[in-house]
């Protein structure tokens, strides 16, 4: 749900890892002392890689075109360690 409404508003987060998802004790509308991890939140941190879709600087094809390239360069990186 958290990254749905992060597409909705047009954001791509860029490195969505396990690590970048922190979970919380929840629910949030309720006092802090009365919140338990039986109705767990959750929060998405780590926005360093993020951008704005809905910037005219960027496309979704763009985008696409940056992922596919940055896996082309890894992939030429690890030919030439090897």
């Amino acid at each position: 749900m958290l990254l749905e409404r992060l597409h909705e508003a047009r954001f791509f987060q860029g490195s969505m890892f396990h690590r970048n998802v922190l979970v919380q004790p929840g629910p949030l509308t309720v006092p802090r002392a009365n919140r338990s991890l039986n109705e767990p939140s959750y929060r998405i941190i780590d926005f360093g890689r993020a951008i704005n879709l809905g910037d005219d600087a960027y496309s979704l094809e763009r985008l696409e075109s940056e992922a596919h390239s940055e896996q082309t360069h890894a992939s030429c990186e690890q030919l030439i360690l090897y």
